[in-house]
Protein backbone atom coordinates (compact mmCIF):
# COMPACT_ATOMS: atom_id res chain seq x y z
CA UNK A 1 0.00 0.00 0.00
CA UNK A 2 1.28 3.41 -0.46
CA UNK A 3 2.58 5.69 2.15
CA UNK A 4 -0.12 8.28 0.85
CA UNK A 5 -3.12 5.90 1.19
CA UNK A 6 -1.22 4.68 5.14
CA UNK A 7 -1.41 7.96 6.18
CA UNK A 8 -4.87 9.02 5.43
CA UNK A 9 -6.02 5.44 6.76
CA UNK A 10 -4.40 6.64 9.87
CA UNK A 11 -5.99 9.67 9.89
CA UNK A 12 -9.41 8.63 9.13
CA UNK A 13 -8.98 5.85 12.06
CA UNK A 14 -7.86 8.67 14.40
CA UNK A 15 -10.56 11.04 13.88
CA UNK A 16 -13.14 7.78 14.46
CA UNK A 17 -11.57 7.24 17.40
CA UNK A 18 -11.51 11.25 18.77
CA UNK A 19 -15.18 11.36 17.75
CA UNK A 20 -16.15 8.17 19.54
CA UNK A 21 -14.38 9.63 22.63
CA UNK A 22 -16.43 13.00 22.42
CA UNK A 23 -19.71 10.99 21.96
CA UNK A 24 -18.96 8.55 24.70
CA UNK A 25 -17.86 11.28 26.72
CA UNK A 26 -20.97 13.70 26.21
CA UNK A 27 -23.03 10.29 26.57
CA UNK A 28 -21.61 10.15 30.15
CA UNK A 29 -23.41 13.39 30.96
CA UNK A 30 -27.04 12.31 30.26
CA UNK A 31 -29.08 12.02 33.08
CA UNK A 32 -32.60 10.11 32.74
CA UNK A 33 -34.98 10.86 35.97
CA UNK A 34 -36.97 7.56 36.35
CA UNK A 35 -39.13 8.74 39.06
CA UNK A 36 -42.38 6.62 39.07
CA UNK A 37 -45.59 8.40 38.61
CA UNK A 38 -48.82 8.16 41.40
CA UNK A 39 -51.88 6.07 40.88
CA UNK A 40 -53.66 9.31 40.27
CA UNK A 41 -53.21 12.77 39.91
CA UNK A 42 -54.98 15.07 41.88
CA UNK A 43 -54.12 18.25 39.29
CA UNK A 44 -55.05 19.11 35.75
CA UNK A 45 -55.64 15.40 34.46
CA UNK A 46 -56.96 15.96 30.64
CA UNK A 47 -53.72 15.20 27.77
CA UNK A 48 -54.82 14.94 23.79
CA UNK A 49 -51.57 12.77 22.30
CA UNK A 50 -50.93 13.78 18.68
CA UNK A 51 -49.19 11.22 16.65
CA UNK A 52 -48.60 13.03 12.79
CA UNK A 53 -48.07 9.89 10.34
CA UNK A 54 -47.41 9.14 6.42
CA UNK A 55 -46.34 6.13 5.06
CA UNK A 56 -46.26 3.97 8.35
CA UNK A 57 -48.54 0.79 7.47
CA UNK A 58 -45.93 -1.75 8.89
CA UNK A 59 -45.49 0.54 12.18
CA UNK A 60 -48.66 0.75 12.45
CA UNK A 61 -49.53 -2.67 14.51
CA UNK A 62 -46.78 -2.00 17.29
CA UNK A 63 -47.97 1.67 17.61
CA UNK A 64 -51.38 0.45 18.46
CA UNK A 65 -50.55 -2.30 20.87
CA UNK A 66 -48.18 0.55 22.76
CA UNK A 67 -51.00 2.61 22.57
CA UNK A 68 -53.76 0.06 24.25
CA UNK A 69 -51.44 -0.41 26.99
CA UNK A 70 -50.77 2.46 28.12
CA UNK A 71 -51.49 3.04 31.38
CA UNK A 72 -54.32 5.89 31.15
CA UNK A 73 -56.28 5.64 35.04
CA UNK A 74 -57.46 9.00 36.18
CA UNK A 75 -56.50 10.47 33.23
CA UNK A 76 -58.61 12.12 30.82
CA UNK A 77 -56.66 11.61 27.34
CA UNK A 78 -57.45 11.17 23.64
CA UNK A 79 -55.47 10.21 20.61
CA UNK A 80 -55.37 11.91 17.58
CA UNK A 81 -53.95 10.40 14.67
CA UNK A 82 -52.99 13.26 11.76
CA UNK A 83 -52.53 11.30 8.28
CA UNK A 84 -50.08 13.17 6.28
CA UNK A 85 -51.19 12.13 2.43
CA UNK A 86 -50.73 8.22 2.92
CA UNK A 87 -50.18 6.51 -0.43
CA UNK A 88 -50.16 3.23 1.77
CA UNK A 89 -52.83 1.57 3.93
CA UNK A 90 -51.49 2.92 7.52
CA UNK A 91 -54.82 5.13 8.02
CA UNK A 92 -57.35 1.83 7.58
CA UNK A 93 -54.68 -0.47 9.44
CA UNK A 94 -54.66 2.38 12.56
CA UNK A 95 -58.48 2.64 12.51
CA UNK A 96 -59.10 -1.29 13.06
CA UNK A 97 -56.21 -1.91 15.31
CA UNK A 98 -57.85 1.08 17.21
CA UNK A 99 -61.50 0.12 17.48
CA UNK A 100 -61.53 -1.79 20.66
CA UNK A 101 -59.38 1.03 22.83
CA UNK A 102 -60.37 2.03 25.93
CA UNK A 103 -59.25 5.80 25.11
CA UNK A 104 -61.01 8.19 22.82
CA UNK A 105 -59.10 7.97 19.40
CA UNK A 106 -59.70 9.47 15.72
CA UNK A 107 -57.74 9.81 12.65
CA UNK A 108 -58.00 13.01 10.50
CA UNK A 109 -56.27 13.81 7.01
CA UNK A 110 -53.95 16.66 6.22
CA UNK A 111 -55.91 18.81 3.47
CA UNK A 112 -54.31 19.49 0.10
CA UNK A 113 -52.49 22.87 0.99
CA UNK A 114 -51.33 21.21 4.11
CA UNK A 115 -48.14 18.78 3.76
CA UNK A 116 -45.54 17.47 6.41
CA UNK A 117 -45.23 16.89 9.92
CA UNK A 118 -45.22 20.30 11.61
CA UNK A 119 -48.48 20.76 9.73
CA UNK A 120 -49.36 17.55 10.72
CA UNK A 121 -48.85 18.39 14.36
CA UNK A 122 -50.73 21.91 14.09
CA UNK A 123 -53.94 20.19 12.74
CA UNK A 124 -53.87 17.83 15.53
CA UNK A 125 -53.66 20.62 17.81
CA UNK A 126 -56.34 22.53 16.16
CA UNK A 127 -58.79 19.55 16.79
CA UNK A 128 -57.40 18.66 19.96
CA UNK A 129 -59.79 18.86 23.38
CA UNK A 130 -57.62 19.25 26.26
CA UNK A 131 -54.74 21.96 27.18
CA UNK A 132 -51.82 19.97 27.18
CA UNK A 133 -50.48 18.11 24.39
CA UNK A 134 -48.25 15.68 24.02
CA UNK A 135 -46.07 14.56 20.80
CA UNK A 136 -45.36 11.13 19.38
CA UNK A 137 -43.70 9.47 16.38
CA UNK A 138 -45.81 6.89 14.52
CA UNK A 139 -42.29 4.33 14.89
CA UNK A 140 -42.07 4.95 18.59
CA UNK A 141 -42.77 2.61 21.30
CA UNK A 142 -44.12 4.72 24.40
CA UNK A 143 -43.38 2.97 27.69
CA UNK A 144 -46.90 2.04 29.87
CA UNK A 145 -46.66 5.40 32.01
CA UNK A 146 -45.61 7.36 29.33
CA UNK A 147 -48.50 10.17 29.50
CA UNK A 148 -48.76 10.04 33.64
CA UNK A 149 -45.13 10.68 33.56
CA UNK A 150 -45.42 14.00 31.46
CA UNK A 151 -48.48 15.10 32.89
CA UNK A 152 -47.12 14.74 36.58
CA UNK A 153 -44.19 16.21 35.92
CA UNK A 154 -45.81 19.26 34.31
CA UNK A 155 -48.17 19.89 37.58
CA UNK A 156 -45.27 19.35 39.84
CA UNK A 157 -42.66 21.79 38.11
CA UNK A 158 -45.27 24.04 36.61
CA UNK A 159 -43.53 24.00 33.05
CA UNK A 160 -44.89 24.35 30.01
CA UNK A 161 -42.99 22.39 27.94
CA UNK A 162 -40.99 18.57 28.86
CA UNK A 163 -38.76 17.48 26.68
CA UNK A 164 -38.65 13.57 27.10
CA UNK A 165 -35.70 10.56 25.85
CA UNK A 166 -35.78 8.73 22.73
CA UNK A 167 -33.96 5.69 22.37
CA UNK A 168 -33.09 3.47 18.94
CA UNK A 169 -33.77 -0.40 19.90
CA UNK A 170 -33.55 -2.82 17.26
CA UNK A 171 -35.17 -6.04 16.88
CA UNK A 172 -31.91 -8.04 16.62
CA UNK A 173 -28.17 -6.80 16.54
CA UNK A 174 -27.30 -2.79 16.37
CA UNK A 175 -24.80 -2.59 13.31
CA UNK A 176 -22.26 -0.28 13.91
CA UNK A 177 -23.96 2.86 12.13
CA UNK A 178 -27.17 2.37 14.27
CA UNK A 179 -24.67 2.34 17.74
CA UNK A 180 -23.61 5.45 16.25
CA UNK A 181 -26.46 7.14 15.47
CA UNK A 182 -28.07 5.95 19.50
CA UNK A 183 -24.38 7.71 20.28
CA UNK A 184 -25.05 11.04 18.79
CA UNK A 185 -29.03 10.99 19.66
CA UNK A 186 -27.92 10.71 23.33
CA UNK A 187 -25.65 13.85 23.18
CA UNK A 188 -28.31 15.37 21.81
CA UNK A 189 -30.46 14.63 24.96
CA UNK A 190 -27.78 15.79 26.81
CA UNK A 191 -27.67 19.01 25.28
CA UNK A 192 -31.58 18.91 25.58
CA UNK A 193 -31.53 18.42 28.95
CA UNK A 194 -28.73 20.98 29.72
CA UNK A 195 -30.61 23.56 28.14
CA UNK A 196 -33.92 22.89 29.80
CA UNK A 197 -32.21 23.03 33.36
CA UNK A 198 -30.80 26.52 32.20
CA UNK A 199 -34.14 27.85 31.28
CA UNK A 200 -33.23 28.27 27.74
CA UNK A 201 -34.70 25.17 25.75
CA UNK A 202 -33.80 25.26 22.17
CA UNK A 203 -34.13 21.73 20.39
CA UNK A 204 -36.24 19.43 21.38
CA UNK A 205 -37.44 15.99 20.00
CA UNK A 206 -41.36 16.09 18.69
CA UNK A 207 -40.97 12.29 19.24
CA UNK A 208 -41.23 12.61 22.52
CA UNK A 209 -42.99 15.69 23.60
CA UNK A 210 -45.59 18.13 25.95
CA UNK A 211 -46.36 21.07 26.23
CA UNK A 212 -49.42 23.49 27.26
CA UNK A 213 -51.57 24.20 24.02
CA UNK A 214 -51.40 28.04 24.91
CA UNK A 215 -47.88 28.16 24.77
CA UNK A 216 -47.53 26.46 21.48
CA UNK A 217 -50.11 29.20 19.72
CA UNK A 218 -47.82 31.81 21.56
CA UNK A 219 -44.51 29.70 19.59
CA UNK A 220 -46.32 30.55 16.67
CA UNK A 221 -46.85 34.14 16.45
CA UNK A 222 -43.49 34.41 16.13
CA UNK A 223 -42.10 31.19 14.47
CA UNK A 224 -40.25 31.75 10.93
CA UNK A 225 -39.38 28.19 10.41
CA UNK A 226 -42.83 26.85 9.24
CA UNK A 227 -41.40 26.19 5.54
CA UNK A 228 -38.69 24.34 6.62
Amino acid sequence: MEPTLIAIWIAIAALIAAYSAVLIKACATFNLKTERPGETLTENNGISVVIPFRNEAEKMKRLALCLKELDTKGLNAELILVNDHSTDHGRQLIEEYLKDCTLEARVIDLSEDEKGKKAGIRKGIENSRYDVVATLDADCRPGRLWLKSMLETMNKTGAELLTGPVRYTAEKHLSTLAVYQQMENAVLMAITQKQCEQGNAVIGNGANLCFKKQAYWQAEKIRTDKLI
